[in-house]
Order: C-alpha cells, then structure tokens, then sequence
C-alpha cells in the first residue's frame, strides 16, 4: 500500500497508513481516519519493563473493559514479515463495530482499534490489515 508513514513520537513503532487518511493526536493517542469514512483507528501503545507481553492477556483485558465476553476460539492470529504477533477479533456494541488488535514483539505492545457505527465492508478490513501488517518496532 502507498501511504504516509506515521512513527511514535517516542520512536517505538511505525507503520503505513493511506495517504488520503488524516492524523489527529487526541490525549496523546494518535486516530487516524477518512474523512468520508465512518470510522478511526486508534493506536495505544504499552512496554513491559520485565519480560515479554502476553497478547492473548491483554487483548482478554481489553475486550472486557468492555463488558464484552471473550472467547478466544474467535481471535484470529498473524505474523508479519518483522516476525511481531497479530492478534484480532472483532465485536459489536451499542451500535458500534470493532475491531480489535493486540500487536507485540517480545516486551512491546500496540493495541490497536478500529470502530465505527456502520458496518465494515470488505475494503476497509484490507485498507486496516495493510495497516496493521505494516507496523514495525524500533526500539
């Protein structure tokens, strides 16, 4: 995917997104969105000090910040090309879809979520695994 490359501004990771997709930083979480899409990708970003992430962990506790119930048979898993852990399951609530990923590469963690109040269609889930494959981490 041609894009524009969006790096941390703590230099932890990067990634590409598409070039007619506009950044905005809200409370120090950058969202990224069309703006004639009804959606926004958010970007969190963790470190463990000791040891390495447990994705399957962390996605579970986010998915239930949302009182939503986890079942891990749903979660798809990835490895991209830098050899980082994708994790991704998706869910609906109040109107809102979601879609949730747990990215992480030994002691280094991304959540990422996607959600919108009209259904995904086929483009925009390839518009967000391109995203998604795309991160690397730097430090």
């Amino acid at each position: 995917m041609k894009g524009k490359r969006f790096t941390s501004p703590e230099k932890r990771f990067h990634f590409i997104y598409p070039e007619d997709w506009e950044t905005l930083v809200v409370e120090d979480i950058p969202a990224f969105f069309h703006p004639e899409m009804g959606g926004v990708l958010q970007i969190y970003s963790f470190a463990n000090k000791v040891g390495n992430v447990d994705s399957m962990t962390e996605l579970k506790n986010y998915i239930s910040v949302h009182e939503i119930e986890f079942n891990e048979e749903l979660v798809a898993t990835f490895t991209n090309s830098e050899g980082t852990n994708i994790l991704s399951c998706e869910f609906k609530k109040e109107d809102r879809h979601w879609c949730v990923y747990a990215i992480s590469n030994q002691n280094k963690l991304l959540i990422a979520t996607f959600n919108s109040d009209i259904d995904i269609d086929d483009k925009t889930y390839k518009i967000l695994a391109s995203i998604i494959s795309s991160v690397q981490f730097l430090k």
